[in-house]
């Protein structure tokens, strides 16, 4: 079996701006990949000028009805995201909760570690890595075990260019498949297939359909309990929030950018309300999917849309009390909190928002505001107060140069 395409230079490049980049509301890293019957096209910049931002669904969403769950053994399935992705982050983080890490191998797309980064914040930075060519998997991140769990196309690209994009994956186990590329991936190495490009979808695989490789002491994300319907509801309000803030930072129709924060910050009011009984997570002491799905967007939401996607009004830790000490102890979760890098996801977000006109130099000075309170280790939901009052006193120059260009 061999990859239709032998070279990412195949596929179409988007238009370069005519204008400088620096004059344009975009940079040529951020486009998406696209498939229609194993042939990739790019979809051009995510931010399109006059535009709404539209999430378009999964194609691999349904839950899969051919595989004997129960028959499921150890490395059958393999995990492929990207960390600084929330949709895929909720996958890393079920996936680490469920003690699911010797059962489900892991390969994340690829890293860049670089040396000044980790002695200032102590981080590993994943970078989105949505070239033109879609996300990219690097040899440095697939072991040599997990490599020979993958189509042979992805490993003989892996050998000859080590790397291979995650397009390739989707037309090597579906040759005339289509639709966008996206991230996480959950592969089935035994059918040789992706069974599902949906993160909820795969949650619910990882705590149901794979109970029995999970550790004894894990928590039952969808716990029979609670029922079913009030999981969803509330499910449907972090959601709002979920997207929200892309369609903040996104959208380059003022009134529809408007319209969309205040959806946003009316989420976060009412989650702020329904954790003010004193609550330990959503659904009281119980964790479940729908605290993941929160804590994957809480955890950037304070730098990373706060700054970069413009959603402005207010911060998590000095606007929502109830949010703030429910994000301090979720963070505080062993398994929760050695796959969250915080610092990652601003800077991240700083290679895909919106960088036009006058958002420019307003941008630089969030980013140098964020860089100061990473500096002073100010920037995580289990920093010190005293960082943070630190870091308020050192950055208020730039904070007050930031809103003059907002």
């Amino acid at each position: 079996m061999t990859s239709p395409l032998k070279s990412h230079e195949w596929l179409p490049l988007p238009q370069r701006p005519t204008r400088p980049w620096y004059h344009c509301g975009y940079w040529p890293r951020r486009s998406r990949v696209t498939l229609d019957g194993g042939i990739p096209s790019s979809e051009g910049d995510i931010v399109k000028k006059d535009s709404k931002f539209t999430r378009v669904p999964s194609q691999y969403k349904e839950m899969p009805k051919d595989i004997d769950w129960e028959k499921c053994e150890k490395n059958r399935f393999m995990l492929i995201s990207a960390p600084g992705c929330p949709w895929s982050h909720r996958a890393i983080l079920a996936r680490s909760v469920l003690g699911l890490e010797d059962a489900v191998p892991l390969i994340t797309t690829s890293n860049w570690s670089p040396k000044w980064a980790q002695s200032l914040f102590d981080f590993q930075y994943y970078p989105p890595a949505l070239s033109t060519s879609s996300w990219v998997v690097d040899k440095s991140d697939v072991s040599d075990e997990m490599a020979q769990l993958l189509p042979p196309p992805c490993r003989a690209r892996l050998e000859e260019t080590n790397q291979f994009y995650l397009w390739e994956l989707y037309v090597a186990c579906e040759p005339g498949a289509s639709g966008r590329v996206t991230s996480p991936v959950l592969y089935d190495t035994v059918t040789g297939k992706v069974i599902s490009n949906e993160s909820s979808v795969m949650l619910r695989i990882f705590s149901d359909k794979l109970r029995h490789l999970c550790d004894s002491g894990a928590p039952d994300l969808r716990p029979a309990k609670i029922p079913a319907q009030e999981i969803d509801l509330c499910n449907e309000l972090v959601y709002t929030l979920n997207n929200g803030v892309y369609r903040v930072g996104f959208s380059t129709v003022p009134a529809d950018e408007l319209k969309c924060k205040q959806m946003v910050f009316d989420a976060l009011d009412a989650l702020n309300v329904r954790l003010s009984d004193g609550r330990k997570y959503l659904h009281g002491d119980a964790f479940t999917e729908s605290d993941i799905w929160l804590y994957c967007t809480l955890v950037r939401f304070d730098f990373g849309y706060y700054y970069m996607f413009r959603c402005d009004l207010t911060q998590i830790r000095t606007g929502y009390r109830f949010l703030w000490q429910y994000l301090q102890r979720v963070h505080a979760i062993p398994e929760i909190k050695r796959e969250s890098f915080p610092a990652n996801y601003t800077l991240m977000y700083a290679t895909i928002c919106r960088w036009g006109g006058l958002r420019m130099p307003g941008n630089f000075l969030r980013l140098v505001t964020f860089v100061t309170f990473a500096m002073l280790g100010a920037h995580r939901p289990d920093s010190a107060e005293w960082r943070w009052q630190l870091a308020k006193v050192v950055t208020a120059p730039t904070r007050l140069l930031m809103y003059l260009f907002a």
